[in-house]
């Protein structure tokens, strides 16, 4: 969207599980690559996750790269995929567009295991 401000930053991650929902964007890149971005945060017997925590993840960013490898064309699942293989520490590159990520209200989910579908 013209004149929407981009911003790009980084999280590290020693945690397996990093407390964040990840699910396809919406609005796909026009250009032809699917974006995934964090939806909710998890809580796991009460406690929020790290991604939460740290206070720089917000919901509505876009996930761009795990461990350097771009995201770009990868559906949620293939990037879910790759944050959980990933050895730790981890770090996630995000991007956030305008002011989509601080309008929204802060969303929670209990924690659920990831199982691929089949």
């Amino acid at each position: 969207e013209s004149g929407m401000a981009t911003m790009q930053y980084h999280a590290t991650f020693a945690e397996q599980r990093l407390g964040m929902m990840l699910a396809d964007a919406p609005d796909p890149d026009p250009s032809g690559g699917g974006m995934v971005e964090v939806v909710a945060f998890t809580e796991l017997d009460g406690q929020l996750g790290p991604a939460e925590l740290g206070g720089q993840v917000k919901v509505g960013d876009q996930v761009t790269r795990v461990n350097g490898r771009s995201t770009r064309g990868l559906d949620y699942a293939a990037v879910l995929d790759m944050v959980i293989a990933a050895q730790r520490p981890i770090t996630i590159h995000f991007e956030r567009r305008g002011t989509k990520a601080e309008a929204a209200a802060t969303e929670r989910e209990v924690h659920r295991e990831w199982v691929r579908p089949e």
